[in-house]
């Protein structure tokens, strides 16, 4: 009773200090906080924005302030961030007064209940459809917007909004009363008042017609309570049904009831929803257009089984009273194509430990299970029981039915026969003893197949294996190598003939010699050996370059495993390349003309060398490193051993002269210095500002232009220092450190320890017994 007279002070007092206040001061001035405040104190209060708006108009303000103060609160609603909480069950926590979410996000669906994945797919849409037709049975209430439209002779048209009264206004007529009606019970008193402005209205002769339609729909506040995943109070559009809002709060938990979702109206049960009908039936019944004040509730589940293995669906299922066994197998989509139906196993938890249930076929459908009962169905066994195979030389290999193919004369008749090479002396069969040991049957094909053995009786999972001739022996082959396009093995066939072999090969080569071919044979016989350690045979013949067909080439059949090696003509040599570069008069690249041609016949081929070359600087290099050469003594003499013979990618690089020195290492600074000239080294150290403390002056050396290297040589004290001429490089090293000496600490416990070791030594031979001799 004191709650009654707390909310019925609420409902009356509330709304008056609402609009004093707001009216008390301008609705443009007023702060966002106080906007909202202010309204959803009126929201507390009970009442809708109907009668909000109708206890405004009660206390003198205008239409207008009204709808600015309402749209301000709108827009500070829609801008504000709502902070969500999560309980334990990870549901958000929802007070009543909160204003409307949007469907909770969730990331993952890692819920094994079934029906859980549909209201917590996010692509998934629940919205109710605003652009449908107005159902008949809708019922009219504060908010909703009526269309009504009159055609005939006469044409008009009304937008009336049912008010807070539950009345419509139309033109001067008095208000109509519509609340709680539906769309034709609506129709009716509409059309009755509209006859007293419209004569002949809705009559078969007045020629006048009324539709009246659902304009703007009005919003309804639904609270859905109980094990959903976001529970709360949810404004809705009018047409919204249960599975909208349950959609929008996720749907139920994990803990939830998905068959005895209760649907309360006016403080009173009033449809009970089960969501199986919808995901298993395509029913929707139950699945009613909600009202304002509506409670949806959900119960925690009654009983739980969980199915595993072979069916279409392993997930958790709900069970009502009188459902079973084939009921939870009905729900999972029934058994996989593989799954054993003979009989299933159930998984119980007892008072004290588990126990397993096998449940045969015939008891499936009445089986009463338990909560927590876990359903396991199994497999087939991978294996068959009427399975024959039959491989090898055999027109139709494969898999048959023992059934059609109860022997082996049967099963050969099943694949199509044998081939033509197939090994008639012996045939196996692999089989299973009677302990799976594998095992085999060895028979005569030839005499089972003629009739002069008996037929064998196959038994399941026999292999019957017929081998080819081919199979039975090595891979026969020829080689060919030498001057052919493609050298590598090939197959052997009967009848083969050198020309076919080198056909198979690609042909010969340009420098290949058909005058000289050699086949190297191996010897079956020993008759035919030369000498008795002889292991091939050597046939030496010419063969037509062209591979022209001709009486000479059939006289040559190949057998297996012969090699054929085709040789190169005498004098046939692939162009060898040298390269020259720098200054000469033609440099780049020249074929080696003979054996014998060397250095200088190179550069006298590349038009000779200009005035500016610097032979001295020359290099020459082989196989990517470096010759010391000096050209210019070559050059001056070309009977000099140093005049090489050209081998294929030489190559010679004559610069022009070098007018500089480098100078790199331990110097004040390493650089580069004009040749002045003066063929000593130290000029050119002190013009780089002379050696470091760290210089090692006795390991200095100089790379010459032609890539040889010079080092300072040392006798007596005296150092000799190379020669330097254009282009050459001189290197200081960094002097290595020494090694350190003993220090002075370690120097005296050395001494001490050999002093002390040399007393006792004296010692020893003081006090050591004299011996004498007697004669």
């Amino acid at each position: 009773m004191i709650k009654f007279l707390q909310k019925r002070f609420l409902f009356l007092v509330l709304p008056v200090l609402f609009f004093a206040n707001a009216q008390a001061q301008s609705v443009e001035g007023m702060s966002d906080a106080q906007v909202l405040e202010y309204y959803q104190k009126a929201q507390a209060s009970g009442m809708n924005d109907s009668e909000i708006e109708a206890a405004a108009i009660a206390k003198g303000i205008s239409l207008d302030d009204i709808n600015r103060l309402k749209n301000k609160a709108t827009e500070k609603i829609k801008n504000q961030k709502v902070d969500v909480k999560l309980n334990d069950d990870n549901r958000k926590v929802v007070d009543e007064e909160e204003l409307p979410v949007k469907k909770v996000e969730i990331k993952k669906d890692t819920s094994r209940v079934f029906g859980a994945s549909i209201f917590r797919n996010n692509k998934i849409s629940f919205e109710p459809n605003l652009k449908i037709a107005t159902p008949r049975n809708y019922v009219l209430g504060t908010g909703d917007e009526l269309n009504i439209d009159i055609t005939g002779y006469a044409s008009a048209h009304y937008a009336a909004k049912v008010s807070t009264e539950g009345n419509i206004k139309i033109e001067n007529l008095n208000p109509i009363f519509v609340s709680g009606l539906t769309i034709e019970q609506a129709k009716d008193r509409i059309v009755s008042r509209l006859k007293t402005l419209f004569a002949g209205l809705e009559s078969q002769k007045g020629g006048l017609a009324v539709d009246v339609t659902l304009g703007n729909i009005r919003s309804i506040k639904v609270m859905i309570i109980g094990e959903v995943l976001q529970p709360g109070t949810y404004t809705l559009p009018s047409l919204a049904s249960a599975f909208n809002a349950l959609y929008a709060a996720g749907g139920p938990t994990d803990k939830g009831s998905f068959r005895g979702i209760e649907i309360y109206r006016a403080g009173k049960p009033y449809r009970k929803l089960d969501i199986y009908d919808f995901l298993l039936k395509g029913d929707q019944r139950n699945n009613v257009i909600l009202q304002d004040q509506d409670v949806i509730r959900i119960p925690f589940y009654k009983k739980q089984v969980s199915i595993l293995g072979e069916v279409k669906a392993p997930l958790i299922f709900e069970l009502e009273e009188g459902e079973n066994l084939g009921n939870v197998i009905f729900f999972a989509g029934g058994y996989n194509g593989d799954a054993f139906t003979k009989n299933v196993n159930v998984e119980r938890i007892t008072e004290t430990e588990k126990e397993i249930i096998t449940v045969f076929e015939k008891q499936i459908p009445t089986f009463e299970l338990k909560q927590g009962d876990v359903i396991k169905v199994g497999k087939v066994l991978d294996r068959f029981k009427n399975l024959v195979y039959v491989e090898g030389a055999i027109n139709r290999p494969g898999e048959y039915a023992l059934d059609q193919a109860k022997t082996v004369k049967g099963l050969i008749e099943l694949a199509d026969g044998l081939k033509k090479d197939a090994f008639m002396n012996r045939a196996i069969i692999k089989r299973h003893a009677a302990d799976y040991a594998p095992t085999v049957v060895p028979f005569d094909l030839d005499k089972l197949l003629s009739g002069q053995i008996a037929d064998i009786t196959l038994n399941k999972t026999d292999t019957l294996l017929i081998k080819g001739i081919n199979q039975l022996r090595e891979n026969l082959t020829i080689t060919i190598s030498g001057e052919v396009v493609n050298v590598g093995k090939y197959p052997y066939a009967q009848n083969m003939t050198i020309s076919d072999a080198l056909l198979l090969g690609g042909g010969l080569k340009e420098g290949a010699s058909a005058e000289y071919v050699e086949i190297a044979r191996r010897i079956k016989n020993p008759a035919e050996a030369i000498t008795a350690n002889a292991s091939v045979k050597i046939m030496k013949m010419s063969i037509d370059a062209v591979l022209k067909m001709g009486a000479e080439d059939a006289k040559y059949t190949l057998e297996p495993f012969d090699e054929i090696f085709i040789r190169t003509l005498p004098n046939y040599k692939v162009q060898k390349l040298v390269s020259i570069t720098g200054e000469v008069k033609y440099p780049g690249a020249y074929a080696i003309r003979d054996r014998s041609e060397r250095i200088t016949e190179l550069i006298e081929r590349a038009g000779g060398v200009k005035q500016d070359a610097y032979l001295h600087g020359s290099r020459f290099t082989r196989k990517k490193k470096i010759v010391g050469i000096d050209l210019q003594e070559i050059m001056s003499n070309t009977d000099n051993a140093a005049n090489l013979l050209l081998l294929e990618g030489d190559s010679l690089e004559i610069p022009r002269i070098k007018q500089t020195v480098d100078v790199f290492g331990q110097v004040l600074n390493p650089t580069s210095v004009g040749f002045a000239g003066v063929p000593k080294l130290k000029d050119y150290i002190y013009r780089s500002g002379g050696f470091t403390d760290s210089a090692q002056v006795s390991k200095v050396y100089v790379k010459y232009a032609n890539g040889t290297v010079a080092q300072t040589k040392a006798f007596m004290g005296f150092r000799k220092y190379p020669r330097i001429e254009p282009g050459a490089e001189i290197y200081v090293p960094l002097r290595r450190k020494k090694k350190a000496g003993v220090s002075i600490p370690e120097a005296i416990a050395i001494i001490s320890g050999a002093a002390t070791v040399a007393t006792l030594l004296l010692t020893v031979i003081r006090f050591a017994p004299t011996t004498t001799t007697v004669k």
